[in-house]
C-alpha cells in the first residue's frame, strides 16, 4: 500500500488539511504544536478504511468540528495491490462516498457501490489487522503485539504456502503426500536424507558474502577510527572556540578588576597623605591656642609682679624722696634714653612686620604661579585621559586577529590544494570563457578553479563541470568561515585590517605613556602637597594680605635695610641706657636709692613687657578671636577624624580589592587564553591531516552497504531455502503436528528480523524471548535479561516501533512481483528516548524508509534530525494550503 495524498475537511479542530504528492518511500514527518490535529490525521485515515459513510452518528460524533455545523469528510489517493484509486467519504449530514479507480483500468463508483468496491479491494489486497498494527498510536507505545495473529505476516513467514495455519491440518491423501515429498526432495536426498547441492550452495554463497562483509567492515572500522578522531578533535576545537570568548572576557574582567584595585590603592595613599596633613593642621591649631593661653598667663604673671613692685615702692617712698633731688637729673636723662630705646624697639618691630608682610606677598605670588602650572598640567592630564579612553586594543586583540588571519591562510592553502582545477595551455591567442568571462591562454599553464556548475567555453565546445565530491566545497566553506572569523574580529575592534589593529594598539600604548608622564609632571608640580592644600594656603594669604598697607617703594632690600637700621638704633639706645645706669650706679648703693632704682627699673621693664604683651595679645585677638581659634581646633579635629575614617575605609577597600591577587588572577586568565588558542590550533591542524586520510578512504561506506546488502540477500535466500527445507522435513516427519511445526517454522525468521533491526538500537548482543504467538516476553543484552514489563518507558516505545518495523519489513518481501509494502504510521513517539538512541532510531527509520512509507506525526521534529531521507511538513502549512 502506498499513500499518495490525503485531504481532511471539518474533522475536530481541522477546518481543512491537504497533503499532496507524498513520496512513495522515505520518512514523512508531519509536525506541529499540541492540539493542532496531528492525531486527527491518523484517526481520519483509519476512518476512511473502517467506517462507512452511512456509519451511525454516534460513531462519528467525535469527528464533529467544534462550534461549526459542517459535515466531516476525508479523501485520499493511494495504491493497494494492482489498484490505484481515489476515495472520498463524508459523514453525518449530506453523507457521501465516491471511488475513482485509475489503474489497472478506469472505473467510478458512488454511494453503496463505492463502499462495496472499496471493501472488495481491501479484503483482497489489504490485511486490516496488519493495518491496525502498523498504525502505531500514542497509547500503544508501551504495549507488545502478538505478531502470529496477523495473517499477512504468517503468509510471508511461511513463504506464501497455502497451509491452513490456524486450523487443523488437512487429512492425508496421496496428493498431499506427493506434494510434501516433492518439496522435501528439493533439499534432501530421498534415501540418505543428506542435503542436496541446492541447499549446500546457499550456505557457500552466504559464507562468501559474510567474508566479504567482514572485510568491508574492517575497512569501515579503520575509517570509523579516523572519523572518531575527527569528532574528538572537532569537539576539542569547538570546545576551545566556545571557551575562548569567555576566556577573553575573563581576561578583560581581570584587567578591569586589577585597574580598579590599583585605583583603590592610589586612593588610599592619597587619603593617608590627607590624614598626615590634617594631623599637622590640628597640631598647628592647638599650638596657636596654647600660644594664646601662654600670652595671657604671662600677662597675668607680669601684672602681679608689677603690683608687688608698687607695694615695695610705697614702702621705700620716703627714703627715696630724700635721694630724688640728686638722682632726678640722671634719672631724667635715663628716662629720656629709655624712651628713645622704646621708640627704637617700636621701629624695629615695625620694620620686622613690614619684612614679614613682604615675605607673605612673595609667597602668595609664588603660590599663584604654582597653581597656574598645576591647572595647566591638570588640563593636560584630562586630555591624556580622553585620548587613553574609549575602545582598548591590546596585545591579546592583535594576537587574536593574527591567529584568525593565520587560520584563514591555512584554510586558503588547504582550499588551494583540495579544490578541483584544470590546467590549460594553448598557442598564444587562444581564448576560453569561464562562467562567461574570457581568459586568454598561452604556453604557460593556466589554472581554472572548478566548482559545481563551472562552465568552460573552448571554441565551439562548452564544458560544464559537476563536482563529484564535497572536499573542495568543504575547503571553500572553511575559507569562508575563516574569513568570516577575521571580519568579525576586525568589526568588533572597529578596524579594517591587521595593520590598523596594530596601529590602534600602538596608539593605546602611546596614550598610556602620555597619561603616565602627565601624572608624573603633576606630582612633581604638587611637590607632595594636594592641590587643595596649596589653594587653601593661597586663599589664607590672599585674605590676610587683602587690606595690607605696604609702602609702594618697599622691596626686600629696603626692608632689610630698615630692619638693620632699627636694630642699630635700638642697640644705640640700649648703650645709652646702660651708660646712664652706670652713672646712677653709685647712687644706687644706698639702700633707698638702690631699692628705689631697682624697683623703678624693674617696674619700667615690667611696664614695657606688659605693654608689649598687651599689644601683642590685642593684635592677636583682633586678628583671630579666641572663638575662631577654638573653632579652628574643632574643625581640624573633625577633619582629622573624617580623614582617618576615609583612610581606614580605603585601606579596607584595598584589602578587599587585593591588587596582588588580581594581578595573579589576570596572569592565570591570560594563561588560559593561551592554552585554549594552542588547543584550537592543534585540533585544526589535526583535522586537516585526518581529512586527507578520510578522503583516501572514500567509498568504504558504499562498499560496506553493498556487502551488507549482498550478505543480507544471501542470508535471506539461505534462510528462505533452509526454512522451506526445514518445513518440508518437518511436514514429512510430523504431519500430525502441523500447526506447531508451522509456528516453529516462522517464529525464527520473525525473531531474526527483529534482532537484526534491534542491533541498530540495542547493540550487537541483543536477543529476545518470544511467546508462541510471537509476542516479545523478554529482552536480553549480553548476560542481562529483563522482562518486557520491567523495561524503561523509552525501551518499551523503541520495541513497539521495532516490532512494527519487523512486521513491515517481512511483509514487504512479498513474492510474485506484487508490491506488498505497507506504510508505518507513528503518532508522537520517541518522547522518552535519550539523545544517543535518538540517533540510532534515526538510522533505523532511515533504513525502513528505503522500501516503505514511514509517516511520523510529532510535536518535536528535532527527534528526527538524524533521519537522512525525510520529507517534512509543518501542519500549519498543510492546514493553510486549502484556504
Amino acid at each position: 500500500m502506498r499513500l499518495h495524498s490525503l485531504t481532511i475537511d471539518n474533522v475536530r479542530a481541522i477546518d481543512r488539511l491537504e497533503i499532496e504528492d507524498l513520496p512513495d518511500s522515505g520518512v514523512i514527518v508531519i509536525h506541529g504544536d499540541n492540539e493542532q490535529g496531528k492525531s486527527t490525521i491518523l484517526d481520519a485515515l483509519d476512518a476512511l478504511f473502517s467506517i462507512k459513510h452511512t456509519g451511525a452518528p454516534q460513531k462519528m460524533k467525535d469527528f464533529q468540528p467544534v462550534g461549526r455545523d459542517e459535515p466531516p469528510a476525508v479523501s485520499a489517493t493511494m495504491t493497494i495491490g494492482p489498484y490505484t484509486f481515489s476515495v472520498f467519504k463524508q459523514w453525518l449530514r449530506r453523507k457521501k462516498a465516491e471511488l475513482k479507480i485509475s489503474a489497472p483500468r478506469r472505473e467510478s463508483f458512488t454511494g453503496g457501490e463505492a463502499e462495496d468496491k472499496l471493501a472488495e479491494i481491501l479484503d483482497e489486497h489489504l490485511d486490516k489487522q496488519l493495518l491496525q498494527t502498523l498504525f502505531l498510536r500514542q497509547d500503544d507505545l508501551g504495549e507488545g503485539i502478538a505478531a502470529a495473529g496477523i495473517p499477512s505476516l504468517q503468509s510471508a513467514l511461511v513463504g506464501g504456502e497455502d497451509d491452513d495455519v490456524d486450523g487443523e491440518p488437512a487429512a492425508e491423501d496421496d496428493a498431499l503426500l506427493h506434494a510434501i515429498e516433492r518439496e522435501y526432495q528439493l533439499f534432501y536426498t530421498a534415501k540418505s536424507g543428506k542435503p542436496t547441492k541446492r541447499l549446500e550452495q546457499v550456505d557457500k554463497d552466504h559464507e562468501r558474502a559474510a567474508a566479504a562483509l567482514e572485510e568491508a567492515r574492517s575497512e569501515v572500522a579503520r575509517l570509523d577510527s579516523f572519523v572518531e578522531q575527527v569528532e574528538t578533535h572537532e569537539r576539542s576545537r569547538d570546545e576551545a572556540a566556545d571557551s575562548l570568548p569567555g576566556a577573553h572576557a575573563a581576561v578583560e574582567d581581570a584587567q578591569q578588576k586589577l585597574a580598579d584595585a590599583r585605583r583603590t590603592e592610589e586612593k588610599a595613599a592619597g587619603l593617608r597623605q590627607r590624614v598626615e596633613l590634617a594631623t599637622r593642621d590640628l597640631e598647628a591649631a592647638r599650638a596657636r591656642v596654647a600660644e594664646r593661653s601662654g600670652l595671657r598667663e604671662r600677662l597675668e604673671e607680669l601684672t602681679g609682679q608689677a603690683e608687688e613692685l608698687r607695694v615695695q615702692a610705697d614702702a621705700v617712698k620716703d627714703k627715696a624722696e630724700e635721694e630724688h633731688s640728686r638722682v632726678a637729673e640722671l634719672t631724667g636723662e635715663l628716662d629720656e634714653a629709655k624712651k628713645k630705646r622704646a621708640a627704637a624697639q617700636q621701629r624695629a618691630r615695625a620694620a620686622a612686620k613690614d619684612a614679614e608682610l613682604l615675605r607673605d606677598l612673595t609667597r602668595r605670588d609664588e603660590l599663584r604661579d604654582q597653581l597656574a602650572d598645576i591647572e595647566k598640567l591638570e588640563d593636560t592630564l584630562h586630555q591624556c585621559r580622553r585620548e587613553a579612553g574609549g575602545r582598548r586594543v591590546t596585545d591579546d586583540d592583535v594576537d587574536a586577529v593574527q591567529q584568525a588571519a593565520n587560520d584563514l591562510a591555512v584554510a586558503t592553502a588547504l582550499h588551494e590544494r583540495t579544490v578541483p582545477k584544470l590546467q590549460l595551455s594553448a598557442d598564444a591567442g587562444t581564448t576560453i570563457t569561464v562562467d562567461g568571462e574570457e581568459h586568454p591562454l598561452g604556453e604557460d599553464a593556466h589554472a581554472v578553479e572548478l566548482t559545481d556548475g563551472t562552465t568552460l567555453g573552448i571554441g565551439d565546445v562548452t564544458a560544464v563541470y559537476h563536482a563529484g565530491s564535497a572536499t573542495g566545497a568543504d575547503a571553500a566553506e572553511a575559507v569562508e568561515a575563516a574569513r568570516a572569523a577575521v571580519d568579525e574580529l576586525l568589526a568588533d575592534l572597529g578596524c579594517d585590517s591587521l595593520e590598523q589593529v596594530r596601529a590602534e594598539r600602538d596608539r593605546c600604548v602611546t596614550a598610556d605613556a602620555a597619561l603616565a608622564d602627565a601624572h608624573k609632571e603633576l606630582d612633581r608640580a604638587l611637590a607632595g602637597r594636594p592641590a587643595a592644600e596649596i589653594r587653601a594656603e593661597l586663599d589664607r594669604l590672599s585674605d590676610a594680605l587683602e587690606d595690607a598697607d605696604l609702602p609702594e617703594d618697599l622691596d626686600a632690600e629696603t626692608a632689610a635695610d630698615a630692619v638693620k637700621q632699627a636694630d642699630d638704633d635700638r642697640d644705640e639706645a640700649d648703650q645709652l641706657v646702660d651708660e646712664l645706669e652706670h652713672r646712677l650706679e653709685p647712687w644706687r648703693e644706698s639702700t633707698a636709692a638702690t631699692d628705689t632704682a631697682t624697683l623703678q627699673a624693674r617696674r619700667e621693664v615690667l611696664d614695657e613687657q606688659l605693654t608689649q604683651l598687651r599689644t601683642e595679645l590685642e593684635e592677636a585677638v583682633a586678628d583671630c578671636p579666641d572663638e575662631t581659634l577654638a573653632e579652628a581646633v574643632d574643625q581640624a579635629d573633625a577633619a582629622l577624624a573624617e580623614a582617618r575614617a576615609a583612610a581606614d575605609q580605603a585601606d579596607q577597600e584595598v584589602a578587599e580589592a587585593d591588587p596582588q591577587l588580581q594581578e595573579e588572577l589576570l596572569r592565570s586568565a591570560q594563561a588560559r587564553v593561551k592554552s585554549l588558542d594552542g588547543r584550537h590550533q592543534e585540533a585544526t591542524l589535526a583535522l586537516a591531516r585526518l581529512t586527507s586520510y578520510i578522503d583516501q578512504a572514500a567509498g568504504a561506506a558504499e562498499r560496506l552497504q553493498q556487502a551488507v546488502a549482498e550478505e543480507e540477500t544471501a542470508s535471506r535466500l539461505r534462510d528462505s531455502i533452509q526454512r522451506r527445507a526445514a518445513a518440508a522435513s518437518r511436514l514429512r516427519d510430523v504431519i500430525k503436528r502441523h500447526h506447531q511445526a508451522a509456528r516453529s517454522r516462522y517464529a525464527q525468521p520473525f525473531a531474526d528480523e527483529l534482532i537484526a533491526l534491534s542491533k541498530t538500537v540495542f547493540g550487537p548482543e541483543v536477543d529476545f524471548s518470544l511467546s508462541d504467538d510471537l509476542a516479545v516476553r523478554q529482552r536480553s543484552i549480553g548476560d542481562v535479561t529483563v522482562p518486557l514489563a520491567s523495561l524503561s518507558g523509552g525501551a518499551k516505545e523503541q520495541l513497539a516501533i521495532l516490532t512494527r518495523f519487523a512486521v513491515a519489513s517481512l511483509i514487504s518481501r512479498g513474492e510474485g512481483g506484487e508490491d506488498t509494502s505497507m506504510p508505518v504510521v507513528v503518532d508522537d513517539a520517541l518522547g522518552s528516548t535519550d539523545p544517543t538512541r535518538l540517533q540510532r532510531m534515526g538510522a533505523l527509520f532511515d533504513r525502513m524508509g528505503r522500501s516503505n512509507q514511514v509517516i511520523v506525526l510529532t510535536c518535536f521534529p528535532q527527534r528526527y534530525d538524524w533521519v537522512a531521507d525525510k520529507t517534512q511538513y509543518p501542519i500549519t502549512e498543510l492546514k493553510s494550503a486549502g484556504k
